[in-house]
């Protein structure tokens, strides 16, 4: 092994990427020229090559691109680059909340005081868009303060920068793997897929094909698993087991790996998601004890929750493939089989953010099945949930694809320019030298942006662009941007706004004789529900006493002054037998809301389409003449 200052001393030269004299290193380290040039013997006896080479006149360096390779960082695991040692210290300081000494951060990360400095300006200046947050310095001690909304938020931020394209980007995905073509393989599984007519969404696509990655790569060094996955005979009947074993078969003659069967029933059960527990069932003996691997998955999810106020829970593919992920880990450490993880090291140093949330993840199920669990083991976890953040922050992204049929220094050039303008409002999901059809519909891109005049069948907005990107090009994409934005904007709220109005609280035919009556009546109905509580009736008559909700054309709006009384959002409606003088009006329809704050936005969107009704008589002649709550559904999606 190389000592800690030889670390050091592979890092100083790595940054500087030119000679150094050897007194000027043995300065720098506080040690004899001597002992430099044993540590320079000792590193390129370590690394049994010529890593660092040597000149009498000129020092020290490292050899060509040795020192940027793989296996440098898999040895030493710092950060590699200014925007690296930023996120670095940013997430020391916001995970110890404590102080950091300056003088052991230069020995933990090999930089200089000098280096440390200038980062410093770099955060400062990274921390001004946060009001209230700042680095306050003692001698040479930091420490960040702030409030701790403003440093979740920040946490948040740097994950999205990190996360970023990385997780759910095939192209990105594919350098990972040196000894194979990630691609192939994927058009491989791409084309099975389509014989068996077997639908995968396509977000989830680049968590299955990384699944895939880490298998091969683990089976071309003769790692495989040792014993049968389950023994599951039912399972080789279902279609996900013809299909990976199909696929294993292909793959198996054009890679140098075996056909093994506990591969093909562990990828088939990943292919499943939720379906696998239908073979594997719920329940697992960790030490003699009976333990829910959905409960143990749930409260993982649940710590994460609580420390970063990242919430995934709702992710369902996170928690199929965390719950097939946990039983293999599971029978792994309770037979006492280890996995070597080629990534560890790769993933620690590009995904630092995403592998602390991993380390907390794992420790929640460390503490509940007192189940010891290998680094390894945690690097892995870090895939499922970097792709499942990233996953949580495309959903508001516009999805594009881009045809450019041109050359790749225009194509790199041109694609830069329209991500460094609407990274924050579009992602681009895949770049073609030509369209095709079936290409474009598997993806299900929001939007094509190409360089061609193109005319096509599918029901996906396509603008034109040129070759340059012009003001009117930027435009063109922006108002794309701001078209499909609304789109999905209504189509987020129609549904949001559907889930509130549910069956329970829609009445027909109701029969009152004073606004009061009715309000009660809804009220308590509500209240029995769960939806509020015991005030909720008495806050919605103090906001009639202000004055009376209703409208022209025979529609009141009751709602209450605030949310306190409010458990969870609905919306109740009612249409009345006769109709009731309210205020000024006669009134045959009531709606009565009950928001709590974080649904505000939900519900103004729904009176939005209640003022175009009531400003509308043939629409509300419609609304007014429904019966049912399926019709009162289609005329909300009519407008």
């Amino acid at each position: 092994m190389i000592n800690e200052r030889q670390k050091r001393i592979i890092k100083y030269l790595t940054e500087s990427k030119d000679w150094k004299k050897g007194k000027e290193i043995s300065l720098l380290m506080g040690v004899s020229d001597r002992t430099i040039r044993s540590d320079m013997d000792a590193i390129n006896k370590f690394y049994g090559e010529s890593f660092i080479e040597s000149s009498v006149k000129q020092g020290y360096r490292i050899c060509g691109n040795v020192g940027t390779n793989i296996e440098n960082r898999e040895k030493i695991n710092v950060p590699q680059d200014s925007k690296e040692r930023c996120v670095y210290i940013l997430n020391k300081l916001l995970l110890d909340n404590k102080s950091i000494n300056l003088l052991n951060l230069e020995n933990e990360i090999f930089i200089s005081y000098y280096t440390i400095e200038k980062d410093l300006k770099r955060i400062r200046k990274q921390l001004s868009d946060y009001e209230d947050l700042r680095i306050v310095r003692s001698k040479n001690f930091i420490k960040l303060v702030g409030s701790e909304k403003s440093k979740r938020k920040l946490y948040k931020n740097l994950l999205i920068q990190e996360t970023k394209g990385n997780f759910i980007n095939l192209n990105i995905l594919k350098s990972l793997y040196n000894d194979f073509n990630l691609m192939e393989v994927a058009n491989i599984l791409e084309n099975i897929l389509n014989e068996y007519q077997y639908k995968l969404r396509e977000t989830s696509l680049p968590m299955f094909l990384m699944h895939i990655g880490v298998s091969i790569e683990r089976m071309l060094h003769h790692n495989y698993i040792k014993m049968p996955f389950m023994e599951m005979n039912d399972l080789k009947n279902s279609v996900e087991y013809k299909i990976i074993y199909e696929f294993y078969s292909k793959v198996s003659n054009r890679i140098n790996i075996e056909l093994v069967d506990a591969e093909v029933q562990a990828l088939s059960l990943l292919l499943m998601g939720k379906k696998s527990e239908n073979y594997t069932g719920d329940q697992v003996y960790i030490h003699g004890k009976l333990y829910s691997i959905s409960k143990l998955v749930h409260i993982m999810l649940e710590d994460l929750y609580k420390v970063y106020d990242i919430n995934l829970l709702s992710d369902m593919e996170l928690v199929n493939g965390l719950k097939i992920h946990m039983r293999s880990l599971i029978t792994r450490r309770t037979q006492g089989i280890n996995v070597d993880n080629v990534y560890l090291q790769d993933i620690k140093c590009r995904y630092p953010l995403v592998f602390d949330m991993s380390i907390q993840a794992m420790k929640s199920f460390q503490r509940n099945t007192e189940l010891d669990v290998e680094e390894n083991e945690i690097g892995f976890l870090a895939l499922h949930l970097g792709a499942a953040y990233e996953r949580s922050n495309m959903v508001n992204k516009i999805r594009a694809v881009l045809i450019y049929p041109h050359e790749d220094s225009m194509k790199n050039l041109n694609l830069k320019n329209i991500q460094t303008k609407f990274k924050d409002r579009m992602e681009i999901i895949a770049i073609f030298n030509m369209f095709e059809e079936s290409r474009i519909m598997r993806l299900n891109p929001d939007l094509v942006i190409s360089t061609l005049n193109l005319s096509h069948s599918l029901d996906i907005l396509t603008i034109k662009i040129s070759i340059f990107m012009t003001r009117d090009d930027e435009n063109k994409i922006l108002q794309s941007l701001n078209y499909l934005e609304e789109k999905k904007r209504k189509m987020k709220f129609d549904k949001a706004v559907q889930q509130m109005i549910k069956k329970e609280l829609f009445f027909v035919d109701l029969d009152f004789d004073s606004p009061s009556e009715i309000i009660k009546f809804l009220s308590n109905h509500l209240y029995e529900k769960g939806y509020v509580n015991e005030h909720f009736y008495n806050d919605v008559m103090q906001r009639e006493s202000i004055s009376a909700t209703s409208f022209g054309l025979g529609v009141a709006i009751p709602h209450a002054l605030n949310t306190i009384a409010v458990k969870e959002s609905c919306i109740s409606v009612a249409l009345l037998k006769n109709s009731v003088k309210w205020g000024e009006y006669d009134i045959q329809l009531v709606i009565l809301s009950a928001t709590v704050d974080c649904d505000r936005e939900i519900i103004q969107y729904f009176f939005d389409w209640l003022s175009k009704m009531i400003t509308n008589p043939n629409k509300m002649i419609k609304l007014l003449q429904v019966r049912t709550y399926k019709q009162f559904l289609e005329q909300y999606r009519n407008l």
